[in-house]
């Protein structure tokens, strides 16, 4: 093999690394990024007496400890100014939970969940 191309080939597999870590680097930040947009811009929902007794029962209702009937009255039969987003996911939980043909309901209780451990309201042990 020809000098050049020998040296050519060693410089190519050096920067083979730094690719590899720049390729990386830029998944971790479109990963992060991603995450971030799926859960609503990095904004939780506000930390009103309404949210967090929706998700004292959410909480109830997922240990066991109350029937989703409490949660579906908490949800919708109520004039407090619970958020529309804490409001449609556990919306979609209650609706999810009472259509024995459907899966969703875990995903929508995570959901749930996780808004309302962003406001450090009570969760669920399981959670």
């Amino acid at each position: 093999m020809p000098a050049g191309l020998a040296s050519l080939s060693l410089a190519t597999h050096r920067k083979a690394p730094f690719a590899m870590k720049a390729k990386a680097c830029a998944l971790a930040v479109y990963a992060v990024l991603l995450t971030t947009l799926v859960t609503g811009c990095g904004q939780s929902i506000p930390k009103t007496k309404a949210n967090l007794a929706l998700c004292a029962v959410l909480a109830k209702v997922l240990d066991h400890q109350a029937p989703a009937v409490e949660l579906a009255g908490a949800t919708f039969e109520t004039n407090a100014p619970i958020s529309q987003r804490l409001r449609e996911e556990v919306g979609t939980y209650v609706a999810n939970v009472s259509d024995s043909s459907s899966n969703l309901a875990p995903d929508a209780a995570k959901a749930a969940e996780s808004d309302c451990a962003s406001i450090g309201a009570p969760t669920a042990s399981g959670y």
